[in-house]
């Protein structure tokens, strides 16, 4: 059984979270990404166990992919699971600044 207490997280994304793991209950790595705005920024969500070094390997490979993190959300349940949340953008956004 799976226990999370988390106040980052709102009653949509956790349903939605939730939802996802219920459609693959037998996947060790679970990797959903979605449409957070209409300005071309992403979440991506990971359900994976957890690792040491796990948080950073994930974050070298968005960086790789040139995606700029702007929020993560990185949760550990009772279980073992990690669920982690990015909010990323592409890197026709990386370096810009607001004015």
């Amino acid at each position: 059984m799976m226990t999370i207490i988390s106040l980052r997280h709102n009653v949509d994304e956790i349903i939605r979270q939730t939802e996802q793991r219920l459609k693959q209950p037998d996947v060790s790595t679970l990797i959903k990404i979605r449409d957070f705005d209409n300005d071309g920024t992403i979440e991506i969500f990971v359900l994976t166990k957890e690792k040491p070094g796990i948080f950073s390997a994930i974050a070298a490979a968005l960086d790789n992919l040139q995606l700029n993190i702007l929020d993560a959300k990185i949760i550990q349940a009772s279980n073992g699971d990690l669920l982690n949340t990015y909010i990323v953008n592409g890197p026709e956004k990386r370096y810009k600044r607001d004015k």
